[in-house]
């Protein structure tokens, strides 16, 4: 609804209205159409969803931070995430099963692995394993925490990847957004990394958190503000490292 409300007022400032002037004095004055208008908003029997009720902005940026930001890769991880989501269908997997969707998404992963040529495909795929871990923890039961396990050894696999090309544009925020919309709990060796940045590395970091962060802080949403927070606490604790090395120097 809130989505809905930011909708109108967005198309009434492009026609250079406000609520109060779209109607005459005689509709608002009349106690027949408020009382029509509010039990339409807060006791209709049955709603359509607009597109941006669908889209709210939680939805928007959990997605984007998914899988959004893939044409900053040298190689795109889309059509690795394709195989390795088809591996696996769209059924939903009980504790039993879990092993089941590891085994499937392991077979297809190092079966990408054996033909990567490259560094940039191996971290393209390596992208791709993470976000249809994240993908699949939707539909199991991951009580074992087996498929966790599974997304932490790619993890490890990615940064150890991703230490060389940190500083090309738009990788590092990627990073950052898929660890601050990741809501399982998977990520674990990500601010331990951050905290080991090179400097220019955590200039990078720290203007791409700002950003993350002022985008959250917009649109109210606090669980994800409050980790955007704690990765910036990890690169600011790498920062004060640089500076007392550079005090020591002198």
């Amino acid at each position: 609804m809130l989505a809905q409300l930011a909708a109108l007022d967005e198309r009434l400032t492009k026609l250079q209205l406000t609520p109060a002037t779209v109607l005459d004095d005689v509709e608002r004055d009349s106690e027949w159409l408020h009382a029509k208008a509010f039990r339409r908003v807060w006791h209709a029997t049955s709603i359509r969803h607009t597109l941006e009720m669908a889209r709210t902005p939680r939805k928007v940026l959990e997605q984007h931070a998914l899988t959004g930001n893939w044409s900053a890769f040298p190689v795109s991880p889309a059509p690795y995430f394709a195989e390795l989501t088809s591996a696996i269908g769209e059924g939903w997997y009980d504790y039993r099963g879990t092993g089941l969707v590891v085994s499937l998404l392991e077979t297809v992963v190092e079966r990408l692995l054996r033909s990567a040529q490259t560094d940039d495909e191996r971290l393209a795929i390596e992208r791709a394993m993470l976000a249809a871990s994240i993908g699949a923890m939707e539909r199991v039961d991951d009580s074992l925490d087996e498929l966790g396990q599974h997304f932490r050894d790619h993890e490890r696999a990615y940064l150890e990847l991703f230490h060389g090309v940190a500083e090309r544009p738009g990788l590092l925020r990627d990073l950052l957004e898929l660890s601050i919309w990741e809501d399982y709990g998977l990520f674990n060796e990500f601010e331990p990394f951050l905290s080991a940045l090179t400097e220019p590395q955590a200039d990078l970091a720290l203007r791409e958190l700002a950003n993350i962060i002022a985008e959250l802080r917009v649109s109210n949403l606090d669980y994800q503000l409050g980790k955007a927070r704690r990765l910036r606490r990890a690169v600011i604790a790498s920062a004060e490292a640089f500076s007392d090395a550079g005090e020591s120097e002198q």
